[in-house]
């Protein structure tokens, strides 16, 4: 299975595991975008529709691409008679016609397209000085004076191990998807970045987890026993781990000429 597919095995717990996204970020996209009701907005990679919903509340008509079977069914299911069409496919086989849409976005999506083909679609697709909205979610836990976090990371020793060490603000991963959108012909125009926090227990933190394509990656008896000792982890430090959430904003115009 492709690794952009692997999350179709895990709906339930990205439906209410994963974060939804601030309404600021929401209203940022909004107002820089200047949309109208009953404009075509695009999504690339819907997942379970969590910012699909903001974006239909908006009057928008959208539709919305993804590429696994049973998130697209999901999707279907969940807004029944909204103004939304979802085609499983990948945004990089898009059929919308040239110019039709007022707004192109992805939330925590745009990184499993091919760059070349996924940004040659949305260029295509957006009428001139349309608006590109593409935004991710990086959940952290790992700040030094979280006990939690420390318990956590002796589970990782044994069935994850990494020597990559995970920054909360990855300012090289921003500075990296600014480039490539300057890159391939969009004039950037915002970067901005929002916070937030979640407090779970640890069956809450191991559904998040399962939602992760590194971590449903793994052979069966590593992801297990990983998940056994983090939810050990969890309990043994008082019953909860806080989460906090950045989340990074990136504003850029098809351009006009």
């Amino acid at each position: 299975m492709e690794k952009k597919l692997i999350f179709d095995r895990s709906v339930p717990f990205y439906a209410v595991r994963r974060p939804t996204y601030p309404d600021a970020l929401i209203r940022e996209v909004l107002d820089f975008s200047g949309v109208s009701t009953g404009e075509l907005a695009i999504e690339v990679g819907a997942g379970t529709g969590i910012a699909t919903q903001p974006i239909l509340d908006a009057g928008l008509n959208v539709v919305a691409y993804e590429p696994g079977e049973n998130l697209a069914s999901y999707c279907r299911e969940r807004f029944d008679g909204h103004s939304l069409t979802v085609k499983q496919a990948v945004f990089e086989d898009c059929d919308e016609p040239d110019g039709s849409a007022a707004l192109v976005y992805s939330a925590t999506a745009f990184h499993w397209c091919d760059p070349a083909r996924g940004y040659a679609q949305a260029m295509r697709v957006l009428r001139p000085g349309g608006t590109l909205a593409l935004f991710w979610n990086r959940p952290f836990i790992g700040r030094r004076d979280d006990p939690t976090h420390m318990a956590i990371q002796k589970a990782y020793a044994k069935w994850y191990p990494s020597d990559k060490v995970a920054s909360e603000l990855d300012q090289q991963r921003y500075a990296r998807r600014r480039e490539q959108i300057i890159e391939h012909g969009f004039e950037l125009r915002e970067f901005k970045l929002f916070y937030g926090t979640r407090v779970m227990n640890a069956k809450e933190y191991c559904e998040l987890l399962l939602t992760y394509s590194d971590h449903l990656a793994l052979p069966d008896d590593r992801r297990n026993g990983l998940l056994e000792g983090v939810f050990d982890a969890i309990e043994r430090s008082g019953g909860s781990v806080t989460v906090y959430d950045t989340f990074d904003l990136h504003l850029a115009t098809k351009p006009k000429d």
